[in-house]
């Protein structure tokens, strides 16, 4: 290590405090041309200090069985906190209570009003290529009401709803001129309400649709089959040579049928009697069922017959029944911790290989 004589040191010292003095003389001749060398303690910023948390994202993700193994359902739900899944590859999010990440997509399903499932709704809204959000038929105009207040509440709540800006494009294209102008601030949006037995289109997803179902819960609820359409060879042409096929089509026989091949169901708040009743599209195979199941244990029995929701015993029956198809279980009331249900499904005895539960189960 370098040393230095005392009296090096001494004069280091001294031409240190000249500049130490020569420079606090300049900043007060010119306070903005320096920053002064010297700085209380107390003058540092303080910062926040971020809470413990699991370096795992809470927010989830699966991938669906082959064929359709290029669709990924990503989300979250927990009863009574928030429900919010997307599947980018099919630009659609199945309810609104959180924003599962910076997605917006343009197809929005909404299975029914609580604000678990709809909540952050206004988020997915824009005037610039607006999505179609379908819901329930008796909620659709209070849906567009609660869009309204929170355009109004977003300008300060300055405003009124006479001070919107109308659109003149359903009043022009009204044969007798008596159609209402629709309310300016509602062009971010289109509204479809659906009931029970509807087909849907997925306007920006070529040959896809929704078959809107009922659910059984203590408000008007719905669930949604979506699924692929395809033309499929008729059966009387099966049997012909490629060039026969051919020579049938260009005399302009219709040779084919529009088939509809049920891929995948999000069912809404419910009881389980919605499943044990047995849709065709259950009976029929159906690949994929993501369904509720809020309660695990038979002494929460009455709170689900209450509110209507799913009890795992009621569900299990069903589960067992179609094993060939894979059901995913969300919806978790939040009187079980994450360990808990994870328990609940790892010790159960001889637990069903055809579900998924929704809740990070650790590096199984």
């Amino acid at each position: 290590m370098l040393k230095f004589s005392t009296s090096q040191t001494q004069m280091r010292l001294r031409r240190k405090q000249t500049s130490v003095r020569s420079n606090q003389i300049q900043h007060i001749l010119n306070p903005r041309a320096s920053t002064p060398i010297l700085r209380s303690a107390m003058s540092k910023p303080a910062f926040a200090v971020p809470l413990p948390q699991s370096s795992r994202s809470d927010v989830l993700e699966w991938r669906f069985p082959k064929p359709y193994s290029n669709y990924v359902l990503t989300g979250k739900s927990r009863a009574a906190w928030h429900t919010s899944f997307i599947i980018p590859q099919l630009n659609l999010l199945l309810d609104a209570g959180l924003c599962v990440n910076k997605m917006r997509p343009k197809h929005v399903f909404l299975t029914h009003g609580h604000s678990d499932h709809t909540l952050l709704s206004p988020a997915f809204v824009k005037r610039e290529d607006p999505p179609d959000i379908f819901c329930p038929a008796d909620m659709a105009s209070v849906f567009d009401n609660f869009i309204l207040a929170n355009t109004m509440l977003n300008l300060g709540g300055l405003v009124q709803l006479e001070d919107a800006p109308q659109s003149g494009s359903e009043a022009e294209n009204s044969v007798d001129n008596n159609t209402p102008q629709r309310n300016g601030w509602l062009n971010t949006h289109i509204t479809h309400g659906v009931r029970h037995g509807d087909v849907v289109s997925l306007r920006r997803i070529k040959n896809m649709t929704a078959t809107v179902f009922d659910c059984d819960h203590t408000v008007p609820c719905v669930g949604y089959v979506f699924s692929i359409i395809s033309n499929r060879l008729k059966p009387e042409y099966r049997s012909l040579k490629g060039t026969e096929i051919k020579a049938l089509r260009q005399s302009g026989i219709e040779i084919t049928n529009e088939q509809s091949t049920p891929i995948f169901a999000f069912l809404g708040d419910t009881t389980a009697a919605t499943l044990a009743a047995e849709p065709e599209w259950l009976r029929n195979g159906i690949p994929v069922v993501i369904t509720e199941c809020s309660f695990l244990y038979e002494e929460h029995r009455a709170q689900a017959d209450r509110t209507k929701h799913t009890i795992w015993s009621d569900l299990e029956r069903v589960v067992r029944k179609w094993p060939s198809t894979t059901f995913v279980i969300t919806h978790f009331s939040l009187r079980y911790n994450g360990e808990e249900v994870n328990r609940f499904f790892r010790e159960m005895d001889n637990p069903p290989c055809n579900i998924v539960v929704w809740e990070d189960g650790g590096d199984m």
